[in-house]
């Protein structure tokens, strides 16, 4: 199931829990500002859990590298083969054998000074919410955090936005869901008391940097995804009985295997074209249906 406005709203921006993902950044930013040796000890034991085996024959390394070939497979199936299409299709292909190598490179290359604690996860599997008695969203808690790392904001932005967030967000407002993001981040940290001049280098220009700086990453995870949030009942079953490895649907590459619907389909384009549009060719296009920033 993808997120909705509603959700996603709650989501990025601050509220009374504090594993909100703006405020979880900020938070965990600004204990290393004012308290740096505490961050220190509180982020030694953070060790790169997934992108953090060069073998050649690691699990993720193989998980990784199916993931890039089916993505490719499944943007050869959808029709009409437009000249963006292509373009796209030839962009993502241009990975193919050394995606592992690149995320790797990515995630263990030195903590910047900006860097903080991220979730790492997050998705819509591990995002509770709790609605009132008519239905309305009033909270939700973020669990799992077995991928917690000391990382860029933007991975854990890319992450979320690209791999659960309604298809006609990201078409139509992906914007603004980057600016409320900014503007609950800065709010919690001017909470914090971070002086003025620190909040001056964490600008949207900043922002801007780090999302293009981890745009690859988060426009592979939301079409490696797909599968299992736009799973039916009768895929969760077949995932389940099948282990890891070229068999399973999940990460195959090979169409007799691969199980593709349309909208699934639907959603590979739409997020491979967002992220080649905004992010390798660096279009910025206001969007259509704003949300507007609440403080």
């Amino acid at each position: 199931m993808l997120i909705s406005k509603e959700w996603v709203s709650l989501l990025i921006k601050e509220s009374v829990n504090n594993t909100k993902l703006a405020k979880l950044h900020a938070s965990a930013l600004a204990v290393k500002i004012n308290d740096p040796r505490l961050f220190d000890e509180l982020t030694e034991s953070l060790e790169e859990v997934i992108y953090n085996n060069i073998s050649e024959t690691s699990p993720m390394r193989i998980c990784t590298e199916m993931c890039i070939k089916s993505t490719v497979k499944t943007l050869e199936i959808i029709e009409p083969r437009t000249q963006e299409l292509q373009a796209v299709i030839d962009h993502i292909a241009s990975y193919i054998d050394k995606t592992y190598d690149t995320l790797h490179r990515m995630f263990n290359r030195p903590k910047q000074k900006y860097h903080t604690i991220c979730h790492g996860d997050p998705w819509t599997n591990n995002l509770l919410f709790l609605h009132d008695n008519d239905g309305k969203i009033v909270d939700l808690k973020m669990v799992d955090y077995q991928i917690c790392r000391h990382m860029s904001v933007s991975t854990d932005i890319h992450y979320l936005i690209y791999s659960s967030v309604q298809s006609t967000l990201i078409e139509r407002s992906y914007e603004s869901l980057i600016k409320i993001y900014h503007a609950e981040f800065l709010k919690e940290l001017r909470r914090l008391h971070i002086d003025e001049t620190i909040l001056a280098g964490l600008s949207m220009e900043w922002l801007g940097t780090e999302l293009r700086t981890y745009a690859f990453y988060g426009g592979l995870i939301g079409c490696s995804l797909v599968n299992p949030i736009l799973a039916e009942e009768k895929d969760v079953l077949q995932y389940e009985s099948i282990e890891f490895g070229p068999d399973n649907p999940m990460y195959s590459s090979d169409m007799n295997i691969m199980n593709v619907s349309q909208k699934k389909l639907d959603r590979v384009k739409c997020v491979a074209s967002h992220y080649y549009r905004r992010y390798s060719l660096g279009i910025i296009n206001d969007d259509l249906e704003p949300i507007p920033i609440t403080t």
